[in-house]
């Protein structure tokens, strides 16, 4: 399995990445390093994407992500904020609220989406497909789902 370091955070506040093999991360004040690996991995770089499918699992101190396809779009220049990232096929998500309780997020597709407008920044993670939530009180279904990492707020259509 191939195994990259990155910094993500996972549900709740987005995702950053910086994607290396066999060098050590420069550890920023607020986050930690993101473990990352899956069976396989493709890197387009005309497209700016990397592409991460068999098996994908991702951890952090926020939380677990598990899938079968991870694809992360980079913007362009120096910029390791990613603007698009994708999770497809049994999307699993593992995390805890402000409490410290457990939170179970289950659907087929994920995708992260990140811009800043105005000096307006909008970061959500949007569930799609059999989309669950589940915590120690209730569980819920619905599609759309989307978090919407700024303000902290879940909003589940039914």
């Amino acid at each position: 399995m191939k195994k990259i370091l990155i910094l993500c955070l996972l549900a709740g506040s987005g995702i950053y990445v910086l994607a290396q093999t066999n060098l050590t991360a420069k550890k920023p004040a607020a986050t930690q390093p993101t473990e990352l690996s899956s069976e396989h991995l493709y890197y387009d770089g005309d497209a700016r994407q990397l592409i991460y499918y068999g098996h994908v699992w991702v951890t952090n101190e926020q939380g677990n992500l598990t899938c079968e396809r991870l694809t992360i779009s980079l913007p362009p220049g120096n910029d390791q904020h990613p603007t698009n990232v994708v999770a497809e096929t049994n999307v699993v998500i593992d995390t805890q609220d402000e409490k410290g309780q457990p939170k179970h997020i289950t659907g087929d597709k994920a995708v992260y989406a990140y811009s800043v407008l105005n000096l307006v920044t909008n970061e959500t993670i949007t569930l799609t497909g059999h989309a669950k939530y589940e915590d120690a009180q209730v569980w819920q279904t619905g599609e759309p789902m989307i978090w919407d990492c700024v303000r902290h707020h879940l909003d589940i259509a039914n």
